[in-house]
């Protein structure tokens, strides 16, 4: 009777053990890096609506708060927009060439290939204002 006693909490914790150990945990989803659903913009609940697809427009980028980018022609409608999260390895080099206290000319001196996304929650503020995001997938200076 003794051993049965001390054996319980043995075969209790070898039990959950093999129960944790053959439990499989659902992997980390990776970010679509094609951004085809705007999820790579990095928003939690955000829901992204696809607006279109720009190629080799002149860009300016500016960074009040945010990193954003404005076009030099409206693409879509719109003007310009914050940059996705999966994009800031690509603009951490270059320079900010619009800031609305330091540089209020706009100056365009990249070119860039991308996405540009809205959030549907965020648009409703105002029927006049868009919080677009832009997913870059090219940028170069304009030479």
């Amino acid at each position: 009777m003794k051993i049965k006693q001390k054996l319980k909490p043995f075969i209790y914790t070898a039990a959950v053990l093999c129960m944790s150990l053959s439990c499989k945990k659902e992997p980390i989803p990776e970010p679509d890096y094609s951004c085809n659903d705007g999820t790579c913009c990095g928003l939690p609940g955000a829901e992204y609506v696809y607006i279109g697809k720009f190629e080799n427009e002149p860009v300016t980028l500016s960074n009040s708060g945010l990193p954003g980018i404005g076009f030099k022609n409206p693409v879509s409608k719109r003007g310009g927009g914050f940059i996705c999260d999966i994009s800031y390895d690509k603009i951490k080099n270059l320079e900010i060439t619009w800031d609305p206290f330091t540089k209020p000319v706009a100056e365009y001196k990249y070119r860039a290939s991308g996405k540009i996304f809205y959030d549907k929650n965020i648009r409703v503020i105002s029927q006049y204002s868009y919080f677009d995001f832009i997913s870059i997938e090219k940028i170069e200076i304009i030479k």
